[in-house]
């Protein structure tokens, strides 16, 4: 009886430390939210911007699950951006060569009333742990001094203040520019993307 106690211990054992040093990604008990919030690349004007919720056991802890696919404008090119869980597009935008091209999801974006302030402005996050997206044109997210002021005009959103103070989020920061070529800068826009757990 005892090697047989022993043999099953042991067992038991081994499972649970392959478990504890499993490092793949999990899905946690919470759902996961993902704000997209749109700022003018010239003027750094707060525009609004659209909030997805998805449910429980969907959120993922270590990272943004967002894949780019990106078409390169010969003529006309398009960025698309993946919510990997759900396979869902949350963002897809057309790119022309010396033209212009529109975002066409999200087809809409919340007004900018839509979005209640906080009191107190959160923090700017290390910019070497934000994850870029839409460099492919080569064009430059930030100059390195204006970082903070990009991050500035959604730092006074209770959006902001949930998912960084509440909800831990990741921060990205998507720059589309949907006139390339001699593309005009007034066209482009950032979207800061901050994912992050709904625990309610």
């Amino acid at each position: 009886m005892k090697p047989l106690l022993l043999v099953l211990t042991s067992a038991l054992l081994l499972g649970s430390c392959k478990k504890n040093n499993d490092s793949s990604p999990t899905a946690s008990p919470y759902g996961g939210k993902l704000a997209m919030l749109k700022v003018d690349y010239q003027t750094g004007k707060f525009e609004g911007g659209k909030i997805f919720t998805y449910p429980a056991g969907s959120y993922v802890s270590d990272s943004i699950p967002i894949q780019e696919l990106h078409k390169s404008a010969g003529d006309f090119g398009n960025i698309t951006l993946k919510y990997l869980p759900t396979g869902d597009t949350v963002f897809f935008g057309t790119i022309i060569w010396m033209g212009k091209g529109a975002m066409a999801v999200p087809q809409t974006l919340d007004g900018v009333n839509k979005f209640a302030p906080v009191q107190l402005d959160v923090l700017p996050p290390d910019s070497t742990k934000v994850k870029y997206y839409g460099s492919a044109n080569g064009i430059p997210f930030y100059d390195g001094q204006n970082f903070a002021s990009i991050w500035k005009s959604i730092a006074g959103l209770n959006v902001t203040a949930d998912a960084i103070g509440v909800g831990h989020a990741k921060v990205g920061l998507f720059l589309y520019t949907p006139s390339v070529g001699m593309g005009d800068p007034a066209d482009w826009d950032y979207y800061w993307i901050l994912y992050f757990r709904n625990s309610y």
